[in-house]
């Protein structure tokens, strides 16, 4: 059991490496800010040069997850559905005065973290 907990640990970290050297780069620069939500304190990332934002979980809930997920070897699904954080990119939006910006598309980039690509209209 020891052994298959360890497998699966290094095969995440193995398949995440990619994932954040892409979230490094596009992101060094961004601050970050708290948006609440009914169900959990997302943090933002936002990028508007390329028009992306990742979404997280807060720290606590993050690491709620991870324990949720090791726990049951994987089998149990512990982090919010997409909706979730894209409701969070969507008020951070609001809430910097981009209202006219809607989510064009959003993917899981590494649990618990969703990429959102947004789109303001023309650029002035």
């Amino acid at each position: 059991m020891i052994r298959k907990l360890f497998a699966l640990s290094i095969l995440s970290l193995l398949t995440g490496c990619a994932s954040i050297s892409y979230i490094t780069e596009t992101y060094n620069e961004s601050k970050l800010v708290e948006v609440a939500m009914p169900d959990d304190t997302y943090r933002i990332f936002d990028n508007p040069k390329i028009s992306k934002i990742m979404v997280t979980s807060s720290l606590g809930s993050a690491l709620g997850q991870g324990l949720g997920k090791g726990l049951t070897l994987g089998a149990a699904e512990t982090i919010p559905p997409r909706p979730k954080f894209q409701a969070a990119a969507e008020k951070f939006l609001a809430d910097d005065g981009r209202k006219n910006c809607k989510i064009k598309d959003g993917y899981l980039l590494i649990s618990p973290q969703f990429e959102f690509i947004y789109d303001c209209g023309k650029k002035k």
